[in-house]
């Protein structure tokens, strides 16, 4: 969040002066083969990692992580583009795996 003051053409006089803006300034475009939802990703243990569906159940995915943009982040190693990942509420699945004491070789 940074405040800013900026020109804006208001010849439609929908603006008036004290309004509040939100907006996004793009400084940057990077391309990323394959990005995640940054609400995906949970900590375990000494990972980072996601859950992925697998028929009926769900499986530890540590990543590999690269850049983010505060919403996305660059997924360099542990998924595949198409993999199906859990990204709301997934620390009720985490929750789940740390109470049956189950574990993830890698």
């Amino acid at each position: 969040y940074t405040l800013a003051r900026v020109e804006v053409d208001n010849a439609k006089g929908l603006l008036t002066p004290g309004l509040l803006v939100a907006g996004d300034i793009v400084v940057e475009t990077v391309e990323a083969p394959l990005v995640v939802d940054n609400r995906a990703l949970q900590s375990f243990r000494d990972w980072t990692v996601v859950f992925i569906q697998v028929d009926d159940t769900y499986e530890i995915r540590p990543l590999e992580l690269g850049r983010s943009d505060g919403n996305l982040t660059e997924v360099l190693g542990g998924l595949q583009a198409g993999d199906r990942y859990v990204v709301e509420n997934s620390y009720l699945i985490k929750a789940d795996i740390e109470k049956s004491g189950a574990s993830h070789d890698h």
